[in-house]
């Protein structure tokens, strides 16, 4: 008997010695790790940020990662080389702040260079989905200011419908932020179309315009939900709005060419939808047609119903009401309308026409469902 509790208090003393080591090994690995990061020099912003336009932001804008090869996975690349310093996290989360949108708590917490986007766990479904889009639009605006500053960023998923931290709170998503090579030909934006080996081709919508004149972060303070301007809609501004909001950008993605204006969930382009209303009629946009990047709308039929109004002149049913609608029902799909809101709103902001946001309830959405626009959330139109 003595014997055999001498065995187990031996095989306890030795497990407890190598959890020991162990720790006392991974202690010693975060210390070297973080006194590498110490001897590594500052990065610092691109020069030029300043004057990045709105379009140079979202044509440039890509997810990063450390593999050295931009065709393999994703298109940006951390600089190892290099430390990211608090300073520029922290400007980085002072220039992503948003217009309130449910007057509840949507939060961006930091845990040193990673970034968590917090909402509260509301138990009405009709709040949970505005606090989801809001968060997705608190994800795209940090994305969209790493891309005009020249910082790379990669999320850190935490489950397609977040994962909830305590009775009140959700955590959405994790992004880690980083330094970042150039990944466009020694710079850190391009206006460039999609290129080889598929070029872009010319839809039934005006090619967009990629290099703007309208400097991204300079507009972020002035943004609202909602603008009244002398100028008014055309073709070419639905374009530019239709691009913007889920448009294609000319990187690539685990070595295909298959880059859009916003991040998507494992390169899935099908969990979300953007539609128009115009001239009584439905159309859903089409971004990629016979293998290759596009523009254009697709005729889905009738549309004889009325929802906005006409804002007093008419331009509304002319030229277009913006229709966001998700393929699935989760919150990633929420988010993603996010994604697509807020570069509508920089988008119409920076062209300088009238603009606003409607948040659909329950009846406006069955009313559009008629017209073969599926799970409608959000509508915007410009006039």
């Amino acid at each position: 008997m003595k014997r055999r509790l001498f065995m187990v208090l031996a095989l306890a003393a030795g497990a407890g010695a190598v959890l020991a080591a162990i720790y006392e090994r991974s202690r010693i690995k975060g210390m070297l790790r973080a006194f590498y990061r110490w001897t590594l020099p500052d990065y610092r912003v691109a020069q030029g940020h300043e004057s990045v336009t709105v379009e140079m932001a979202i044509n440039s804008r890509c997810n990063s990662d450390w593999g050295g090869n931009p065709y393999e996975f994703h298109w940006g690349m951390f600089d190892t080389k290099k430390n990211l310093p608090g300073d520029i996290v922290e400007k980085v989360m002072n220039l992503s702040g948003l217009p309130g949108l449910t007057y509840r708590e949507t939060s961006i917490h930091r845990d040193s260079v990673s970034l968590s986007f917090l909402t509260s766990n509301e138990s009405d479904q009709r709040k949970m989905s505005w606090l989801m889009i809001e968060s997705g639009m608190q994800q795209q605006a940090v994305g969209l200011v790493c891309a005009a500053l020249g910082v790379g960023m990669v999320f850190n998923n935490q489950g397609r419908d977040g994962r909830v931290i305590s009775p009140a709170q959700i955590e959405t998503t994790k992004i880690k932020l980083g330094p970042m090579k150039p990944g466009y030909e020694g710079s850190y934006w391009t206006s460039k179309a999609p290129g080889e080996p598929s070029p872009w081709t010319s839809g039934n919508l005006v090619d967009p315009d990629r290099k703007g004149t309208i400097p991204f972060l300079s507009i972020l303070p002035e943004l609202r939900f909602q603008k009244k301007t002398s100028l008014r809609a055309s073709e070419d501004s639905l374009s530019q709005l239709l691009w913007a909001a889920r448009g294609r950008t000319p990187h690539y993605y685990l070595a295909r060419p298959w880059g859009l204006t916003i991040p998507t969930w494992g390169g899935r382009q099908d969990i979300s939808s953007v539609y128009v209303i115009k001239n009584a009629k439905s159309f859903s946009y089409v971004n990629w047609m016979d293998d290759r990047p596009t523009h254009m709308l697709s005729d889905l039929g009738e549309m004889k119903v009325r929802l906005f109004g006409n804002n007093g002149n008419g331009h509304q049913d002319k030229y277009g009401l913006i229709i966001i609608g998700t393929n699935e029902n989760t919150n990633r799909a929420l988010w993603e309308v996010g994604y697509q809101l807020f570069n509508l709103l920089v988008q119409a902001h920076s062209l300088g026409v009238s603009y606003e946001t409607h948040f659909l309830d329950d009846s406006q959405q069955k009313l559009i469902d008629q017209s073969g626009i599926k799970n409608p959330v959000i509508a915007f139109s410009h006039y």
